[in-house]
């Protein structure tokens, strides 16, 4: 619709590249604080309302062909990492991503309602306001046709192996091998999938 092509249209001008068959289907929000040609939209993605895509420094967001944004999902992105969601995957409503290092996810993979994947985290010696601590960072790895449940976290330094499903409420923190099934808080193998 009229909506989908002005925003394409607006981010074009500002240097992005934007495929074909863009779908916003709400407000958007995008606060660039770096630059646009940072921000790469393949063809047939879909924007749902309340979407907010911010880059600050050298930031990239490369959003693969297919991929689906459902509503309030927000990805932040900072110095040079890159957030890239492969092809055909889908971000659950209300999803977080927060990158000052690189958050790389495989086609088809999806996310639930809520998960929250953190690259960035505040250091915690004593001696210094939280506020004032330095930032940790370490990036986050997802295979191929990874499921993520609700209210998901993974933590920094992550790597999720192809075909692995997270269930609902579980913290990763580490190497998840593919195929299995983990739950917790840690996240265990409770189970291979076959």
């Amino acid at each position: 619709g009229l909506r989908s092509r002005l925003f394409a249209l607006r981010l074009r001008l500002r240097g992005a590249r934007v495929g074909p068959g863009l779908r916003v289907l709400g407000p958007v929000f995008v606060q660039i604080d770096g630059s646009a040609h940072n921000i790469e939209i393949g063809r047939g993605v879909t924007l749902m309302p309340g979407v907010h895509l911010k880059l600050r420094e050298n930031g990239r967001i490369v959003l693969h062909d297919g991929v689906k944004l459902d509503m309030d999902v927000r990805l932040v992105v900072a110095n040079d990492a890159r957030i890239e969601i492969g092809a055909h995957s889908g971000i659950g409503k209300g999803a977080i991503m927060n990158a000052g290092r690189d958050i790389l996810i495989g086609r088809g993979a999806m996310t639930g309602p809520y998960a929250v994947l953190n690259v960035s985290d505040h250091g915690i010696a004593a001696g210094t306001p939280m506020r004032l601590q330095p930032y940790e960072h370490a990036p986050i790895y997802l295979g191929e046709d990874v499921w993520i449940g609700s209210h998901v976290t993974v933590a920094r330094g992550s790597r999720i192996g192809s075909g692995v499903v997270i269930a609902a409420g579980s913290v990763v923190s580490g190497d998840v091998p593919p195929g299995v099934i983990v739950q917790g808080s840690p996240a265990r193998v409770i189970k291979h999938r076959r």
